[in-house]
C-alpha cells in the first residue's frame, strides 16, 4: 500500500469516531431535554402537596443529575474518543506536512480552527447548559418558598442546606469540565511526533496560522505528483 492509499484509511477511522461522538452529542440533548421536562414538572406541583422531599431539593436533584450526566457524556466525547480521533488526525496532517502531493484537507481545517482545533467550541455544547442547570438551582434557593420547601421528612432548613450542597456539587462538576477542556487539543499529540516546526503548527498564534497557509500554498496534485515520479 502506497503513501496516497495510507493517507486515504485514516479518513475511515475519523468517520468512525466522527459519528461515535455524534451519537454521544444526541444523547447529551436528549438528556437536557429530558432533565428539563422533569423540572418543568415538578414546578407545576401545587405547593401545598405533601412529598417526602420538598419540591425545590427536587428541582435541584435533577439539575444535579443533569449536571454530572452531562459531565459523563463529555468525558465519553471529548477526553476518550476526541483524542482518539485526534491520534489518527495529526498523523494524516503529518503526512500532508511531509509531502506536497497529498492534499491539504487537515491542513486548512486546522487553519480555519486558527490552530487551535473545534474541541473547546465543543465543549460550550455541554458546559453552557450545565450553568444552566446550577442556574436553575440557584432560582430554587431564592424561590423555594413558591415552589414548596417543606416535606414530611425534611424541615425548612435542612431543605436550605441540601439545596445549598447541591449546588455546590453542580458548581464544582462544571469548574472541573471547565478546567480539563485545555487538555483536550491536539498540542500533546503533535509534540509526541519529535518535529518542533510541525508541533509550532498547533500554538494558535499568527506564527502558527502562517506555517499552515504555507503548507496550503505549496500543495500540488497528487496526480501530478504520481506522474512526475513515473517519468
Amino acid at each position: 500500500m502506497n503513501e496516497i492509499d495510507q493517507y486515504w484509511k485514516f479518513a475511515e477511522s475519523e468517520q468512525h469516531f466522527n459519528e461515535t461522538q455524534a451519537g454521544i452529542r444526541n444523547h447529551a440533548a436528549t438528556w437536557m431535554l429530558a432533565a428539563f421536562a422533569a423540572i418543568a414538572l415538578l414546578l407545576k406541583t401545587e405547593k401545598d402537596a405533601q412529598w417526602m422531599v420538598s419540591p425545590a431539593v427536587l428541582v435541584a436533584v435533577v439539575a444535579l443529575m443533569a449536571t454530572i450526566g452531562l459531565m459523563v457524556l463529555w468525558i465519553n466525547d471529548q477526553l476518550v474518543y476526541q483524542r482518539l480521533l485526534d491520534c489518527g488526525f495529526i498523523i494524516a496532517l503529518k503526512m500532508e506536512y511531509d509531502n506536497p502531493g497529498l492534499p491539504p484537507i487537515r491542513t486548512m481545517m486546522m487553519y480555519a480552527a486558527e490552530g487551535k482545533g473545534m474541541s473547546r467550541w465543543m465543549t460550550y455544547f455541554y458546559t453552557i447548559p450545565m450553568w444552566g442547570f446550577l442556574a436553575v438551582s440557584v432560582a430554587a434557593i431564592f424561590l423555594r418558598q413558591s415552589i414548596g420547601s417543606t416535606s414530611k421528612g425534611m424541615s425548612e432548613d435542612q431543605s436550605l442546606v441540601v439545596l445549598v450542597a447541591l449546588c455546590v456539587g453542580q458548581l464544582v462538576a462544571t469548574l472541573w469540565v471547565h478546567r480539563k477542556k485545555a487538555e483536550v487539543g491536539a498540542t500533546e499529540r503533535a509534540r509526541q511526533l519529535g518535529n518542533k516546526d510541525f508541533e509550532a503548527m498547533f500554538e494558535g498564534t499568527d506564527d502558527a496560522r502562517e506555517r499552515l497557509a504555507k503548507v496550503i500554498k505549496r500543495n500540488r496534485p497528487a496526480q501530478a505528483a504520481v506522474g512526475g515520479n513515473a517519468q
